[in-house]
């Protein structure tokens, strides 16, 4: 049956279904979990700790991960194993009941959840340049997935209560390893297992000779850090502003709404403005995302304003993940995708998660939000030099193409 049904979907599909499957699964519980654990008598410091476990994991698990399945060249069954054994994970969360054990499932669903989207990526990513598919008309259909269930079936927890929420997520999860193994290998490398042994060994001097690389990774750290610090009280506050439970899953709903128009267009925005102007315009708008959330007293404000950081999300991550892809050698696409999002969503969210606890509780939320913006703004000042390196390496590699133009007229 896969076997049939993988050659009967086109890879644009494939990939699509993917996304789709995997962030509408996350739609479903992701919105509610701080405020499930709010709900359970945990502190704001509390919250902020268990909010960083997943960046935590992100910050070297998936790494690590990476450079043995490129290496094994096995990336599709690691991603449907570890897809199954987070849906084991969710159905098993709502037993523990103080914050020890709490912290102990949250731990087992971080452990499981961190790789799938960095290993999905790479593999969607390599698939996109084979077929010439655009990586952000697939990537688009997991925003509107997460859309359509965070915000349909608020309500349905309302009544059922927020344990069949996991135990729902963690059945469909099921599915989501099932889209997995739909997916494409990439084609084994060429090379010898010691010569992949010694680029692995050499990927550390590779990218500190990477400036352009360098500069994406510092900024999709910053970004990390104010996103995170924003992000994991936006639905306590809304709750705490009087939200409802369909409010509540809107606060992240619309953000995803918005990142489908971002997510189909942004490629073409990308080859029109350019890489740095494609990421500092996403942050931007994040910034006035969060400028408005910290203006903002009632829920319908923050509404309103998620739609900015939905949008900007969706121009700066597909921009990153091309730019990413395009650096990366194509046996190491997997461990550069991991790279990302070992500093993006692993560091800087388990700096920003358990700070924005403490300024939460300290300062209120408005200069919270405030202060989210502010380390967004430092991100696009540190994306302002990769100008002067675009046009150097543009004009290196016009040089390398009239002087193999040059070497055909003098043969012919």
């Amino acid at each position: 049956m896969q076997s049939r049904l993988k050659s009967k979907l086109s890879p644009g599909i494939r990939g699509a279904l993917f996304y789709l499957l995997f962030w509408g699964v996350i739609g479903i519980f992701d919105p509610f979990i701080n405020v499930y654990l709010d709900k359970h008598g945990l502190s704001g410091p509390q919250i902020g700790w268990l909010s960083a476990l997943y960046p935590f994991f992100s910050m070297f698990l998936p790494l690590l991960l990476a450079r043995l399945v490129d290496h094994l060249n096995r990336r599709i069954l690691t991603l449907a194993l570890i897809a199954l054994g987070y849906g084991l994970a969710l159905i098993l969360f709502p037993i523990p009941r103080t914050f020890l054990s709490i912290a102990a499932a949250m731990v087992l669903m971080a452990a499981f959840r961190s790789p799938i989207a960095p290993i999905a990526d790479g593999l969607v990513a390599r698939m996109s340049d084979k077929y010439a598919i655009d990586f952000g008309r697939m990537r688009l259909w997991g925003s509107l997935g997460f859309t359509l269930t965070a915000i349909a079936l608020a309500s349905i927890w309302r009544t059922a209560g927020y344990a069949a929420m996991f135990i729902t997520g963690g059945v469909l999860f099921f599915t989501v390893a099932f889209a997995a193994t739909l997916l494409e290998e990439a084609p084994p490398p060429r090379q010898s297992p010691v010569a992949r042994q010694a680029q692995l060994a050499r990927l550390p001097i590779r990218i500190t000779k990477d400036p352009l690389f360098m500069i994406l990774l510092g900024a999709t750290f910053l970004v990390g850090v104010g996103m995170s610090m924003g992000g994991t009280f936006s639905g306590i506050y809304m709750a705490r502003l009087g939200g409802n439970e369909m409010q509540i899953g809107a606060i992240l709903g619309i953000s995803s709404l918005f990142e489908v128009p971002a997510m189909a267009v942004g490629r073409k925005i990308f080859d029109r403005i350019g890489g740095t102007n494609t990421l500092i315009s996403g942050f931007a708008l994040v910034i006035v995302s969060f400028t408005g959330f910290s203006l903002s007293h009632t829920p319908w404000g923050l509404l309103f304003f998620t739609g900015f950081k939905g949008f900007g999300f969706g121009l700066y991550y597909i921009s990153l993940v091309k730019l990413i892809n395009d650096r990366a050698p194509e046996a190491l696409s997997t461990t550069y995708q991991s790279i990302m999002y070992a500093l993006g969503w692993g560091i800087a969210p388990l700096i920003g998660s358990p700070l924005s606890g403490i300024l939460f509780d300290s300062l209120g939320p408005s200069r919270l939000f405030l202060i989210s913006a502010g380390v967004v703004v430092i991100a696009i000042l540190l994306l302002l030099p990769t100008y002067a390196i675009w046009h150097k390496e543009q004009k290196f590699s016009e040089l390398i193409l009239a002087g193999e133009e040059n070497a055909t007229g003098s043969n012919s």
